[in-house]
């Protein structure tokens, strides 16, 4: 008897056909989304289809067949804390119809015993490091197989194999079954799991990278509590709304993006001449600038912010196709400490979204903008050196306003970054200050190179250029 692991070329099971010795043998076939998150399961025989899954976010409909009947047939609702299952046909002796299935959890998230509807203990387990069962005990065998999450709230599949969403993992191995989606970024060993470290450590997925990590250790160190919610799974579970908020203006974001550099790569001084300055492009950049300058330093405008927000629209696509396990959630009720926070030397290029901001996030266009604003740090390399203003909705967007050369009035204003970006040093005095206005004032270049590089003025004009997008938004769910 013996078992064969099929694998797609994304690293994801495919399936396992398992000897039965006598009998035929047994198929088991898995199909996933576009995210690589398994939604059906099916087994059966060469000659016979005997059963299967459909999986849904925290909803599974699954069906035995024994000849051409149902042997089984039931419902699994899945929340946070408990399981509820639903017979159609096929319910085990001494289960209700409605059969309650609590779940009580460890550090680990890993399902140490389950208790049903009047709280008497229906099953105890215990594990080894990454996942083995050492202690199994139930109150009937009849529905024990019943149980779904297992270690680190994981499901366990016939073959042994827990299923992490992105990966398996191979409890007797110790380590993951297929390499890491993201590369080397946790280290040179892709198949290592928690970084050896399974006391302390947990995957949500099989693809969030650097928890605990020093990046992580700053946003404790600057006075936020600890982070609540790392990747998708654990956002959705501990945050629904702020999950679904995140995603819809995460996508929003890259079309905004990525219609802004459409129109920068179109219309340019080559393929317009002076009328350039007449474009939709020519006329935000003459107005970034401060308005009246030549057609040949909207140009030079032009392929700055073009190669800047491209490499932003680069980034926003990134977090996009990791599925959200780029993000983070830290909770800190001070709004000074803004709704996200990114740290551009973390290899992980995680956004750290403060939770205490989710009813902002909730808004598309501020969602969208807070994304976008990050996006530049960790793609185009800015810098916070002013803020152009608070947006409060789509009524309230004003491109003219958030477009303003205002440095004057703004009431965010990081000089030691202002001086840094235009005269390489950090030291800020009267005389390195008054250096570098005269410099943005009497130089185009230095003003180009310091707009550019200020991560609001990119934001404000990719929405200036792509506030196409932002017309008759749905609601984010």
């Amino acid at each position: 008897m013996g078992a064969a692991f099929l694998a797609r070329s994304s690293g994801a099971l495919a399936g396992i056909d398992r000897d039965n010795a006598c009998e035929s043998i047994t198929r088991e076939r898995h199909r996933y989304d576009s995210a690589r998150q398994r939604v059906c399961q099916t087994s059966g025989t060469a000659r016979a289809w005997q059963g299967g899954t459909l999986s849904l976010p925290g909803l599974q409909m699954t069906r035995h067949i024994a000849g051409r009947r149902d042997a089984e047939r039931w419902v699994r609702l899945l929340a946070p804390a408990a399981d509820l299952l639903r017979w159609r046909s096929g319910r085990p002796p001494g289960a209700t119809r409605n059969h309650w299935r609590y779940r009580l959890v460890d550090h680990q998230r890993s399902s140490t015993a389950e208790l049903d509807g009047a709280g008497c203990r229906l099953s105890r387990e215990e594990y080894y490091p990454y996942g083995g069962t050492a202690v199994w005990a139930v109150r009937d065998v009849t529905t024990a197989h019943y149980k779904v999450l297992r270690y680190a709230g994981k499901t366990r599949d016939a073959s042994g194999l827990q299923y992490y969403g992105l990966r398996f993992s191979a409890p007797w191995l110790m380590r993951w079954l297929n390499p890491d989606p993201a590369g080397p970024l946790d280290g040179l060993n892709l198949f290592a799991l928690v970084r050896g470290n399974p006391a302390t450590r947990r995957d949500a997925d099989g693809c969030y990278s650097g928890a605990d990590d020093e990046f992580e250790a700053h946003i404790g160190s600057a006075g936020r509590f600890a982070i609540t919610a790392r990747g998708l799974a654990e956002i959705r579970d501990k945050y629904p709304i702020l999950a679904g908020a995140l995603m819809y203006n995460l996508a929003l974001a890259e079309k905004v993006a990525g219609h802004a550099v459409t129109q920068l790569s179109e219309a340019s001084a080559a393929t317009h001449g002076e009328a350039f300055a007449a474009t939709a492009a020519g006329r935000v950049l003459d107005r970034v600038l401060g308005g009246g300058y030549a057609v040949e330093f909207l140009e030079q405008a032009r392929v700055a912010f073009r190669d800047a927000l491209a490499q932003t629209r680069d980034m926003l696509r990134i977090h996009r196709e990791a599925g959200g396990e780029k993000f983070a959630i830290y909770v800190d009720v001070s709004p000074s400490h803004g709704h996200a926070e990114v740290m551009i030397n973390d290899p992980h290029q995680r956004i750290f979204v403060n939770a205490a901001t989710a009813d902002h996030m909730g808004d598309p266009v501020i969602g969208a903008m807070v994304l976008l604003h990050e996006a530049t740090h960790l793609g185009a390399r800015s810098e916070d050196v002013w803020y152009t203003g608070e947006i409060t909705g789509a009524d309230d967007f004003n491109v003219a306003r958030q477009l303003d050369w205002s440095i004057e009035v703004s009431d965010e204003f990081d000089h030691a970054s202002f001086v840094h970006r235009v005269s390489g040093t950090w030291e800020v005095t009267p005389a390195t200050l008054a250096a570098a206005w005269q410099a943005v004032s009497g130089d185009v270049q230095t003003r180009i190179h310091l707009l550019v590089h200020n991560a609001d003025t990119l934001m404000a004009v990719a929405f200036a250029l792509g506030q196409s997008h932002l017309r008759n938004l749905p609601e984010a769910s």
